[in-house]
């Protein structure tokens, strides 16, 4: 089991059940990306006693329906504002939730997103210890738990976070 699994499998589900009423299934292995679709990542910094980052990755037709729910307009008239808007408070709220389970005081940035196709996401001189796949609708989206590389033992020298395409 890795670093923190169950509960950011229980608070996703959660924070997408009761914020967007989507039921978001955790796959027992990571799911392959769709090469070539567009993508929203989502990246927030948490920084203090543990340091790292959580990476929110989702599928354009993902964010556009949490966009739909979320600001409660037709899918199909949310603009890429709207879903980077979404993916934003989405990634906001599981890094809230995370950031609340780890030991002594830390602080979350302002959450990024990057949106485009074929590309990847990396945090320079990290390294993740916890990858969840959940599916929405048949599209699977990723939840990463990225920890500062010197405070993992044997860390190798890069990492990349392979985004979900």
């Amino acid at each position: 089991m890795q670093y923190l699994e169950q509960e950011i499998i229980s608070l996703t589900q959660y924070i997408w059940g009761a914020t967007l009423n989507l039921e978001a299934i955790p796959h027992d292995e990571p799911v392959p990306p769709v090469p070539g679709g567009r993508t929203l990542d989502g990246v927030i910094n948490i920084t203090g006693a543990w340091a790292g980052a959580l990476v929110l990755q989702v599928p354009e037709h993902v964010a556009r329906r949490a966009a739909s729910v979320m600001f409660e307009i037709e899918e199909g008239s949310a603009t890429l504002e709207d879903m980077q808007d979404a993916v934003g408070e989405l990634t906001n709220m599981t890094g809230g939730n995370v950031k609340a389970l780890l030991e002594g005081h830390c602080a979350l940035s302002l959450p990024a997103v990057v949106e485009g196709r074929d590309y990847s996401i990396r945090v320079p001189g990290s390294q993740a210890i916890t990858r969840v796949t959940f599916d929405i609708d048949g599209e699977p989206f990723v939840v990463s738990l990225l920890t500062r590389r010197d405070r993992v033992v044997g860390a190798p020298l890069e990492r990349r976070v392979p985004s979900v395409q």
